[in-house]
């Protein structure tokens, strides 16, 4: 009976690992059309607003 038991945790175990480590992993976020980087812009805007 104990064997059995062991068996059944190792089992769930096998099958819940892979499910746990790809839900650790998220999709890397996508910008929206118009909201690409802008080097120069962002210089001025960090020069007025944050550089201090």
């Amino acid at each position: 009976m104990t064997l059995k038991f062991n068996h059944f945790f190792l089992m769930l175990a096998l099958i819940a690992l892979p499910l746990q480590v790809n839900a650790q992993q998220p999709a890397p976020p996508h910008p929206s059309k118009g909201l690409m980087p802008n080097p120069t812009q962002g210089k001025r805007l960090f020069e007025k607003n944050c550089a201090q």
